[in-house]
């Protein structure tokens, strides 16, 4: 019998994880705590000689919580509010001897739905014991368990993909055929990834495209486009399979927005995921956010021309991640769909997911 009951079916509000403020109300508050932090500061440098030891490391404790009360309140004053909605999390991984049970408990947390989780290689879980993940058992049985709120990938993120090993072959058509998996992936590819020798023109990748285009599954794919030198290849093999549904990760490889454009004109079941926006080490590789987490203006643009054709996701992997730092992904996700018109949010935060990983 499904755990899916009560209040697992109606994950808690984003009130429950943030206390939601508008800007125009604090504003004037921000100026005064910065003064008054700079001054903490000050005072205890200027007078560290006759601070006792106590004194001392009490001072430095209120000035760090001053210091985060100021970083949280600024990022929510920061032009716009959050997205108040359901999201559904569309790019996340297992691994590092984590328990499922303690993600349901995050999503819950943060008002997202469902998600779908992609095994990476040697990854190691725990739903009451502790054993290898290399068939995806595990991951099968706590889909069963909450069927509503898990999707699995069949993931390619391990070693006999990365060596290009044919004996996997039969494994993956199975596997594709259990009707356990909503997609392929997430399968990475060269594209400029040193330590990722699999270019697209591949015989076992384009064994995987016609498996997914058989059983009517998406293909999640990580390829750097932008630089690399293979891009062609990766383009040749989305016209040789045109009715494939194809979800690029990355903001489709890191892809300008006008090439995007270019792309969605061509390729009508390509959609471009945009797991990594909530990654700080990103925002200049991307440009898709600013530091405050708002959509800069192209990427505002593009993602209002086509809202049906982007999705969100968390992309963490250990369970040193799923903790605070899943909240701190979802939130900033929150925060640049906040500057999104309301339709177009809730396409690209969870309508776009149950459109195309659905549970039919």
């Amino acid at each position: 019998m499904s755990r899916e009951a009560g209040s697992r079916e109606r994950p808690g509000s984003p009130g429950t994880f943030l206390l939601l403020v508008r800007p125009n109300k604090v504003t004037s508050a921000l100026g005064v705590l910065h003064l008054c932090y700079t001054c903490l500061i000050l005072i205890i440098f200027k007078n560290n000689s006759v601070l006792t030891l106590i004194g001392g490391v009490m001072r430095v404790i209120i000035a760090i919580c001053i210091g985060i009360i100021i970083t949280s309140w600024s990022f929510l004053a920061s032009g716009g509010d959050l997205y108040q909605g359901t999201i559904s999390d569309s790019h996340s991984h297992v691994k590092g001897g984590m328990k499922l049970g303690n993600i349901i408990k995050l999503m819950d947390k943060n008002n997202v739905d469902a998600i779908l989780i992609m095994r990476r290689d040697n990854a190691r879980i725990n739903i009451g014991r502790n054993t290898p993940l290399t068939t995806n058992t595990e991951l099968i049985e706590f889909r069963k368990l909450y069927p509503k709120r898990i999707r699995i990938g069949l993931g390619m993120q391990i070693e006999p993909w990365y060596s290009q090993d044919q004996t996997i072959i039969p494994k993956i058509r199975k596997q594709a055929a259990s009707g356990n998996f909503k997609l392929i992936g997430e399968t990475t590819l060269h594209g400029g990834h040193e330590k990722r020798p699999v270019p697209p023109s591949s015989p076992l990748f384009k064994e995987i495209l016609r498996i997914a285009s058989k059983h009517k599954l998406p293909v999640l794919i990580h390829h750097f486009h932008t630089g690399s030198d293979d891009a062609g290849q990766l383009l040749e093999a989305f016209r040789a399979n045109s009715n494939l549904t194809i979800i690029w990760a990355h903001m489709c490889g890191f892809s300008k927005p006008d090439r995007i454009r270019e792309l969605f004109r061509e390729f009508p079941r390509l959609y471009c995921d945009l797991a990594w926006l909530p990654k700080k080490k990103r925002i200049a590789e991307t440009g898709i956010v600013d530091m405050n987490f708002n959509f800069t203006p192209r990427w505002k643009n593009l993602i209002e021309s086509y809202p049906d054709r982007f999705l969100v996701g968390a992309d963490l992997t250990t369970k040193y991640q799923y903790g605070g730092e899943y909240t701190n992904s979802i939130t900033r996700i929150r925060k640049a769909l906040g500057g999104l018109s309301p339709e177009a949010a809730r396409k690209v935060a969870t309508e776009n997911f149950h459109r195309i990983l659905s549970n039919k």
